[in-house]
């Protein structure tokens, strides 16, 4: 319940030009829905929180992405399992550039931008942070160290190439991937003050 709480907090009074910024680092998973309905065998993507409950990808984009205000920007990183499609979003944007269309998926109010620590099917590391030394999500850990050590992050484009570089560079096989809820992307990266 408190992760919910804390998304309709983030998302409460949110107007246009807002920027709002939601961090996940735990467990992702995927499940085959068996609730029956029109979704009767369709693969879920579930963030489990520290008390166990379970939040799935169609309720996550029903309180982000249909709350969220025209003009109004929210940033996710989800450091997880499975994170590519963890807000059920309708683009979404590779290493090589290349980008992906769910002609099923709406477009959303606002912006919504998810920088996923994998692909939809794919793992996430656990490693060593710089300083202070203890444990952290590889795409946490390289997110911060890509704002900090690189000169020019001008696009989401950029950024997302540099980090899949970094995340090559140190040998994890993950993949990074970038999916938003409406074209076009914003060509503005956000701030470095983040």
């Amino acid at each position: 319940q408190g992760m919910r709480d804390g998304m309709r907090w983030l998302l409460r009074e949110n107007q246009p030009g807002d920027i709002l910024v939601f961090h996940y680092s735990g467990h992702g998973l995927r499940i085959i829905d068996g609730r029956g309905g029109y979704e009767e065998g369709r693969l879920e993507h579930i963030l489990l929180a520290s008390d166990l409950n379970t939040i799935r990808d169609t309720e996550r984009h029903q309180l982000m992405s249909q709350q969220l205000v025209e003009d109004a920007t929210l940033i996710a990183l989800l450091d997880c399992c499975n994170s590519a499609a963890a807000f059920s979003l309708r683009y979404q944007l590779f290493c090589d550039g290349a980008v992906l269309i769910d002609g099923a998926l709406e477009e959303t109010q606002g912006d919504v931008i998810v920088i996923a620590g994998c692909r939809a099917d794919g793992g996430s590391i656990v490693t060593m942070n710089e300083e202070p030394q203890r444990p952290s999500g590889a795409i946490t850990m390289l997110f911060f160290q890509t704002l900090r050590h690189t000169a020019c992050l001008d696009s989401y484009h950029s950024f997302l190439r540099q980090l899949c570089r970094n995340m090559q560079s140190l040998g994890f096989g993950q993949e990074p991937q970038l999916t938003y809820g409406k074209e076009p992307l914003p060509e503005v990266f956000f701030s470095k003050k983040f």
